[in-house]
């Protein structure tokens, strides 16, 4: 989750015109979890019953699917696969269960049974995965197991799924287990959970119950997916950005209808709590528009994970920005890194972002929208940042102050120099005086 998006704000600002579609707005994830110091986002977490499809938000890198059933007649492999699957069959010799793991945020299936439940997430900001599966489909099955060893930290999603009717599952073996979506209600058991584990060995347990009159149909499945994140241990999950008083200003420059508007932009950020990553945000706008002098202002609540209306991109999307890649809710963008840009703020190293008419260029170290242009209609416009106080760890303007500043230090130690050396000479021809 670009999470990034470029998206209409014209509800926020009357004023302006469709065409600011150029402003960049960071994630849409509708439920999203932060997983830790590994910058893993899990998004959208869902179990339904009976229903044979489901849509899950879109924007993650990779969504991990299952389906259970009674056990009592056929279940079709689920539409979308193509990562990784598995199932197990009861000890009737029907599929009773499944795992998929896809690129597709929705998927689908179909059944002669009269009970199932399917679910799903969404993961992003992860760089590999590995996959352990363990099942049970004897007869009167009632719990599976799996053991697996993270050589390195990861997030680990774990999906444990029992079918013929028994409705409860529960898990144990993993240290620090939550979960964020459970099939309490329904008539299968299901249940998809959470973990960052340091590295180490570990068995996921799963037990399901109650037995039903149907033991032939029980079967039990768990899949254990080792999400090794974009960051490196030890790096910190709150963006640079992300303190009170940090502010961004921006000006944005277009022509509408043949009018040509200039309008300052000003973010103010206040209440930033790092425990639960959300912050407070405040926008003004202020400007001409056909000679016109207009002033608008909002406050808004946003989380690190989804920054909107803060012009910045998360981190997990920064992390895929800066392998070149785009994020996979903006299908078919171009991503360059290493740009150079020259804004009122200063010149600084980005990554631009060429999609659908539009070019945006993020700064590499914070995140930090730059500059961006782009038309509708024929009407142009253009955003650039004019002053900021947040870190910008590739402003060139910086390195020329510290280069001034190293040679005004240099040339004030050789002052010194040249004063303690004259002294000392002056002070050696006077004793030879005395002598």
């Amino acid at each position: 989750m670009i999470l990034m998006r470029i998206k209409k704000i014209s509800k926020v600002i009357k004023i302006i015109p469709i065409f600011l579609t150029l402003i960049l707005i960071s994630s849409l994830f509708i439920s999203s979890l932060s997983a830790g110091s590994n910058s893993v986002l899990l998004s959208g977490a869902t179990i339904t019953n009976e229903q044979t499809s489901i849509n899950l938000p879109s924007g993650s890198q990779v969504y991990i699917y299952g389906v259970v059933t009674d056990g009592q007649y056929y279940l079709s492999t689920l539409t979308n696969y193509e990562i990784n699957y598995d199932y197990v069959t009861d000890y009737n010799s029907e599929t009773a269960a499944e795992l998929a793991m896809t690129s597709s945020n929705s998927n689908s299936f179909t059944t002669q049974c009269s009970d199932y439940s399917l679910g799903g997430v969404g993961v992003s900001g992860y760089s590999t995965f590995n996959v352990v599966y363990g099942s049970n489909g004897n007869y009167g099955a009632s719990g599976a197991s799996v053991t697996f060893t993270l050589k390195n930290t990861a997030t680990v999603v774990v999906f444990a799924l029992a079918s013929g009717g028994q409705t409860y599952v529960t898990l144990s073996g993993i240290p620090g287990f939550q979960a964020i979506s459970s099939n309490v209600n329904g008539l299968e058991g299901f249940l998809i959970g959470m973990a960052n584990l340091p590295p180490g060995q570990y068995t996921a347990v799963e037990t399901s119950s109650p037995s039903s009159s149907n033991p032939g149909n029980q079967a039990d499945l768990i899949g254990v997916y080792e999400i090794f994140g974009l960051q490196s241990s030890g790096s910190s999950s709150v963006p640079v950005w992300a303190f009170n008083g940090a502010y961004a200003d921006y000006l944005m420059n277009m022509s509408y209808n043949g009018v040509s508007m200039s309008i300052p932009i000003y973010y103010n950020i206040s209440n930033v709590n790092t425990a639960t990553g959300t912050f407070n945000v405040s926008v003004s706008y202020g400007g001409s528009y056909g000679g016109e002098f207009s002033y608008l202002s909002g406050n808004y609540t946003a989380n690190f994970n989804s920054p909107s209306p803060f012009l910045a991109v998360n981190q997990s999307d920064l992390a895929i920005l800066k392998m070149g890649k785009a994020p996979s809710d903006l299908p078919g963008a171009q991503v360059i890194t290493g740009v150079s840009v020259s804004v009122p703020a200063g010149t600084f190293n980005t990554i631009q972002i060429n999609y659908k008419g539009e070019t945006v260029y993020i700064e590499m170290n914070s995140g930090l929208l730059v500059k961006a242009s782009g038309s509708y209609n024929s009407n142009l416009g253009t955003i650039e940042l004019t002053k900021t106080n947040i870190p910008m760890g590739s402003s060139i303007w910086t390195i020329v102050i510290i280069v001034v500043i190293v040679a005004v230090i240099l040339f004030v130690i050789s002052l010194i120099a040249v004063f303690i050396i004259m002294k000392r000479k002056t002070g050696q021809r006077y004793q030879r005086k005395l002598v």
